[in-house]
C-alpha cells in the first residue's frame, strides 16, 4: 500500500478514535450509558478497514475490554453484547437487562443486568413505561370574575391659585410632598398689604372712638339722631376696611385647601405672581379610584360593595383589594357600556395615580372545589377527560370543567383530592398505559433524576382539538 494510503488511514483510524473516546467519556458524564450497538459497529468498521492487530484497535480493546472491542469481550469485563456471541448458558442473542435464562425461558435469579434502566425502557417482563410529569389535585376557592383593564386616578385632585399680586418671597415645597389641609405652600411679599392693614386698623379705632363719643352725646340729647346714626355708619365703613385690609394680608400667604401630595409646581421663588395664576396642583391619594367600562350584559351582575382584586403592573407581586363604589346608571350608545368607579386604598403609598390595573370584579365564588393546573385538561371534541395515575398506570377520566382562574381550572367528576395527574407527557397515552413519573410539578423531582427539558408542558387546546 503506498505511503500516502496509510498515512489516509492511521488519520481516519486516529480520527474515529478520538470521537469514540469523546462520546463515551460525555455521555459517562452525564450518567447516561452509551449506545453499545453503535459502539461495535463503528469497532467493526475499524478493524475491518485496519485489521485486528493495528495499533487503534488495540488501544480501543484496552479501553473497553474484550476482544471484540465496545460492546464485545469477555465474560467479566466491561461491555457485552449479548447479540453478537452467546451467554455462559449457551443462548444466543440475550437481550440487554434480561441475563441469563433457564432452558424453559424463566429468568435466573441473580443474572448480570446490563446498566441500569431508564426512564421510558423495556422493563422486565412488561411493556415500555412512559415518562411523565405530574402535579396533585388541590382543593381551594375558585371565583368567577369579569376581568377588565383601567388607570388609578386621584380621588380628589385640585389646582391652587394665587389670590393676591406679589413676587414669591418664601418657596416652603416641592413636588412630592405631603401636606396637611392648612399648611403654608408660599408666602408672597407682604409688606404693601400690612401697612394697608395697619391703616385699617387705625381708622377702625378712629371711628370707633367718633362712635362712643356720638352714643354718649346721644344719651344727652346733646347730637341730633342723623349725626349717631352717620358716626355708626362710619363705624361699619371702618370695620369692613380693616377685614379687607386683614383678608389681602393673609392672601400674601398660599395654604393647602385640602391635604394631600404636591403633584405639580409651577411657580419660581423671586416671580411676580398675579390674582388667579395657577400655583400648584395638589391630589389627595388615599383613597384612590378607577374608571372601568363594562359591556351592558354584565349589568345584572353587579352591584355596589361589590368586590373588586386589583393587579398592578408595576407590582406584579401583589394584588389590591378594592370595592365597587358607583355603577352608572346610564350605558353609552356609542360603545355598549356603563361605567363602573372602584375605590382602593393606596397601600401605603405603593398605589400612586396613573398606574396601569387590571381589575377583576368577583361575580361568584366557589369554596373549597377540586382544582388542577390548566396543563392537564384535555379536550376529546367537546369532551374534556384528565389522566389519573392510579396503581401506576395513566387512566382516562372524563371531567366537566368549571371555573378557570390563574392558569388552574375547577374540575367536576370522578377525582379526588392529592390523586396525581398527567401535565407532560401525553403522547401515547391511553387508559391503562404504564408510566413513570419522572417529575411532580410543585413536588418532589423523581429519584431516578430523569432529565426532562423545560418547556414540555401541554396546554389544554380548543375544543375540537386534542392536546398532545
Amino acid at each position: 500500500m503506498p505511503t500516502k494510503h496509510v498515512r489516509m488511514v492511521l488519520s481516519l483510524a486516529a480520527a474515529v478514535v478520538l470521537i469514540t473516546a469523546v462520546s463515551c467519556e460525555k455521555k459517562k458524564q452525564e450518567n447516561v450509558p452509551p449506545d453499545r450497538a453503535e459502539m461495535r459497529r463503528r469497532f467493526m468498521q475499524l478493524r475491518d478497514s485496519l485489521g485486528s492487530d493495528s495499533a487503534a484497535v488495540a488501544v480501543l480493546r484496552q479501553r473497553y475490554g474484550g476482544r471484540g472491542g465496545p460492546g464485545g469481550g469477555q465474560p467479566g469485563m466491561h461491555g457485552i453484547n449479548p447479540g453478537d456471541r452467546q451467554d455462559q448458558t449457551g443462548q444466543e442473542g440475550v437481550k440487554p437487562g434480561e441475563g441469563r435464562r433457564s432452558p424453559q425461558g424463566q429468568p435466573v435469579q441473580g443474572a448480570r443486568q446490563h446498566g441500569q434502566m431508564l426512564a421510558g425502557q423495556q422493563p422486565r417482563g412488561g411493556a415500555a413505561l412512559i415518562p411523565v410529569e405530574v402535579s396533585r389535585i388541590q382543593q381551594r376557592d375558585m371565583t368567577d370574575y369579569i376581568l377588565a383593564s383601567t388607570t388609578l386616578e386621584a380621588l380628589r385632585e385640585i389646582e391652587v391659585f394665587s389670590k393676591t399680586t406679589g413676587i414669591v418671597e418664601e418657596l416652603r415645597v416641592e413636588e412630592g410632598d405631603a401636606v396637611a389641609a392648612g399648611d403654608t405652600l408660599i408666602v408672597l411679599d407682604e409688606r404693601e398689604a400690612r401697612l394697608n392693614h395697619r391703616k385699617a386698623e387705625i381708622s377702625f379705632k378712629e371711628a370707633e372712638n367718633a362712635l362712643n363719643r356720638s352714643r354718649e352725646m346721644k344719651s344727652r340729647n346733646l347730637i341730633s339722631q342723623e349725626d349717631f346714626e352717620t358716626a355708626l355708619l362710619a363705624h361699619e365703613n371702618a370695620l369692613t376696611s380693616l377685614g379687607e385690609a386683614r383678608l389681602a394680608l393673609e392672601y400674601t400667604r398660599v395654604t393647602a385647601p385640602i391635604g394631600g401630595t404636591i403633584t405639580h409646581r409651577s411657580v419660581e421663588l423671586g416671580t411676580m405672581v398675579t390674582q388667579g395664576k395657577a400655583l400648584f396642583r395638589l391630589a389627595d391619594f388615599n383613597p384612590l379610584r378607577a374608571r372601568i367600562y363594562i359591556p351592558e350584559k354584565e349589568l345584572r351582575r353587579l352591584h355596589v360593595g361589590q368586590r373588586v382584586v386589583l393587579g398592578i403592573e408595576s407590582v406584579p407581586e401583589r394584588e389590591f383589594d378594592a370595592s365597587v363604589t358607583l355603577i352608572s346608571s346610564v350605558v353609552d350608545p356609542s360603545s355598549g357600556t356603563f361605567k363602573v368607579t372602584v375605590e382602593v386604598e393606596s397601600a401605603g403609598g405603593i398605589l400612586r395615580p396613573g398606574m396601569f390595573a387590571s381589575a377583576r370584579i368577583i361575580v361568584d365564588t366557589h369554596p373549597q372545589t377540586r382544582v388542577v393546573q390548566a396543563e392537564a385538561v384535555l379536550y376529546d371534541g367537546k369532551q374534556r377527560y384528565l389522566y389519573v395515575i392510579r396503581e401506576g398506570a395513566a387512566e382516562r377520566v372524563d371531567v366537566e370543567a368549571g371555573f378557570i382562574d390563574k392558569g388552574c381550572v375547577e374540575v367536576l367528576g370522578p377525582v379526588e383530592e392529592g390523586e396525581m395527574v398527567v401535565v407532560a407527557g401525553h403522547n401515547n397515552l391511553a387508559s391503562g398505559t404504564k408510566v413513570e413519573v419522572v417529575r411532580e410539578v410543585g413536588g418532589k423531582t423523581d429519584a431516578r433524576d430523569v432529565k426532562i427539558e423545560a418547556g414540555t408542558a401541554q396546554k389544554p387546546q380548543s375544543p375540537g382539538g386534542r392536546s398532545n
